[in-house]
């Protein structure tokens, strides 16, 4: 009997969550497998990535029991380098082959976040050292400087300024306000007020000039001055961490899939591809083409949805779930591990409630469990 593939192409929140909905699915059919790819050997837990750059934080965790049944299912370290119609080709083989045939693909490759907010270690050796530099970096400079006033960058400014009350710290955004377009300009104005009522520099409306070297390291000692466009000369600055330009993971199947302009994969409410010839590829998470803020809470419900339907095309039926973006406004902020905002439909928690709920252990044990595994105690 031939076992045909699932596979899920990045291993994410999204990929993660929707791999392990298929599995209870599937629990009891040995017809199909499961198979996560990944060009990293473990899960980031991006939301706990701000506090990594003032010190230790267990959010570097191992795919090893992502699956309940590891043996059924599998977790592969390799990069999606093309999709075809059934087939993706790998740039390391899986059971001595790098073209991999599939009966139903889910996309799930996420959004390019800036260090610390993601990491570019494939390794977690290499990670765990990719973010004690950061932390030196931070421990040594006087005066830092964070482009993006994004919620990664004010998240960061955060940490910073919570283990480090000295520090001169710097906020400079594109934007006439903090946070994206989109968000309402209540909670925008209160995110303003407390960044600044905890001593940090915000510059609003204007950017930093930088050379295309300096935009690929994310984090550097500056060798020169600082000048905004419109001339703000930002003087003894001694560290620059470039906290802006997300983007979607999609550059691999541009040729294959049809994307927006900013691209992000084109979907039908089903959030199957919207390209004929392509009715069993899913996309799940933050590459859909979906007017909705990106959030790692959105996730659960296209998980949800992507895997009903794959279940159900398995037993014959059309899909028979639709996904609906919710219009409502929900957003946790942290602010270091004592302050923050959680933004809600019926207005705003302060400190107390977004420390409780959020910005005390940055869900970190909750990502432990969900990966199967038990956080350890100790610190690195």
């Amino acid at each position: 009997m031939t076992i045909e593939n699932i596979i899920i192409v990045g291993g994410g929140y999204a990929g993660v969550k929707t791999a392990q909905t298929l599995e209870k699915k599937l629990a009891d059919n040995n017809n199909y497998r499961i198979i996560l790819i990944d060009k990293k050997s473990y899960f980031y837990h991006i939301v706990g990535g701000p506090r990594s750059a003032v010190e230790h934080i267990n959010n570097i965790i191992p795919y090893s029991n992502t699956f309940k049944d590891m043996k059924k299912n599998a977790v592969h370290q390799s990069t999606v380098v093309r999709l075809e119609k059934n087939k993706v080709y790998l740039d390391k083989p899986f059971e001595n082959s790098t073209e991999l045939p599939f009966t139903y693909a889910v996309l799930s490759t996420g959004i390019r976040y800036p260090t610390p907010a993601k990491t570019k270690a494939l390794e977690p050796d290499t990670a765990l050292a990719e973010q004690r530099e950061i932390q030196s970096l931070v421990k040594k400079s006087n005066s830092i400087l964070i482009v993006g006033g994004g919620p990664t960058g004010i998240e960061v400014a955060g940490e910073i300024r919570e283990k480090y009350a000295d520090k001169k710290i710097t906020l400079i955004h594109s934007q006439k306000q903090l946070l994206q377009a989109g968000i309402p300009d209540k909670p925008r104005a209160q995110i303003l007020h407390k960044v600044e009522k905890n001593g940090i520099r915000v510059i609003l409306d204007d950017v930093v000039e930088l050379s295309n070297e300096a935009i690929e390291k994310s984090v550097f000692v500056p060798q020169e001055p600082i000048t905004t466009l419109k001339g703000q000369k930002l003087v003894s600055i001694d560290l620059v961490m470039l906290l802006f330009g997300s983007r979607p993971e999609t550059e691999w199947v541009k040729d294959t899939l049809p994307l927006s302009d900013n691209g992000f994969v084109k979907v039908k409410e089903t959030l199957a591809v919207d390209k004929e010839g392509f009715e069993n590829v899913y996309i799940a998470g933050d590459i859909a083409d979906i007017k909705e803020i990106k959030m790692a809470m959105k996730t659960k419900e296209h998980s949800a949805v992507v895997a009903t339907n794959i279940f159900d095309a398995i037993k014959g039926k059309k899909p028979s779930k639709i996904y609906k973006p919710s219009t409502a406004f929900l957003m946790g902020i942290s602010f270091g591990k004592k302050q923050g905002y959680i933004f809600t439909p019926l207005g705003a928690l302060g400190d107390w409630a977004t420390s409780k709920l959020k910005s005390k252990t940055l869900f970190t044990n909750n990502s432990w469990q969900d990966m199967n595994l038990t956080e350890p105690t100790n610190n690195v």
